[in-house]
């Protein structure tokens, strides 16, 4: 597993377990050391304390897209632009990194979607992104901000969906993909496609959960049912 902990991150709590991961990759010794960082941009930033702490933990510019304003205890630390993730609207290889956080389930066309965060990256450019995985058993472990009733009621509206056949994202579910469909929807526009999934669960409950119960978790067919999400770097 790669060795990331949140000890060096100053703003614990304050967003998603997504965004301390990612930028604990980003600030790895040696890893990423002769890159250069920017400017990145995140697709749905939601309330912006994603972009919020991107921007201030990597003193980058950070630009966000969705379509309504981020809260206000947020947006001054980013650019946000309201406009569409289907047509992001900056020129061809606007940005070093990509950031999407639970984003893709949502687009009317996820192809589409993908497509335009591989054009709005340069050249070895980087895309973190995470989506529900569709074969999970339990979803919502980890919520951020989300209290044990809201996760409950999920979770049974997951399964009265998925009785009634209706568990898929263009009929509103919140269903995500399994790995195969994300990975064919990946490698559709990325060649180097670092699956993260294994990584980021022992980054997020290594503290939390023995080591030998979460090696059993992690192992590949158990972890296509039991992973709630899926996630995944992708260097253009």
């Amino acid at each position: 597993m790669t060795a990331c902990t949140r000890n060096n991150l100053s703003m614990s709590g304050f967003t998603h377990s997504g965004v301390y991961n990612f930028v604990s990759i980003l600030k790895a010794p040696n890893r990423y050391a002769s890159w250069e960082l920017g400017r990145g941009l995140v697709v749905g930033y939601g309330e912006g304390h994603e972009a919020s702490f991107l921007s201030q933990q990597l003193g980058v510019a950070v630009v966000g897209v969705d379509l309504r304003p981020p809260a206000d205890a947020y947006g001054k630390h980013f650019r946000p632009i309201l406009a569409d993730a289907l047509h992001i609207p900056f020129p061809s290889g606007s940005f070093d990194f990509v950031f999407s956080y639970h984003t893709l389930e949502h687009l009317s066309d996820p192809e589409a979607g993908l497509s335009e965060m591989h054009r709005v990256l340069r050249p070895g450019g980087l895309l973190y992104i995470g989506t529900p995985n569709r074969h999970r058993i339990i979803g919502y472990v980890g919520s951020y901000g989300a209290s044990l009733q809201q996760k409950i009621a999920w979770n049974l509206k997951d399964y009265v969906d998925r009785l009634r056949g209706k568990f898929r994202n263009e009929l509103g579910a919140h269903a995500g993909f399994s790995r195969r469909e994300l990975q064919e929807l990946l490698a559709a526009h990325f060649s180097d496609v670092q699956w993260l999934t294994k990584d980021y669960l022992w980054f997020k409950y290594s503290a939390k959960i023995p080591g030998f119960i979460l090696r059993a978790f992690l192992l590949d067919p158990v972890l296509d049912f039991l992973a709630p999400a899926l996630y995944a770097l992708c260097r253009k």
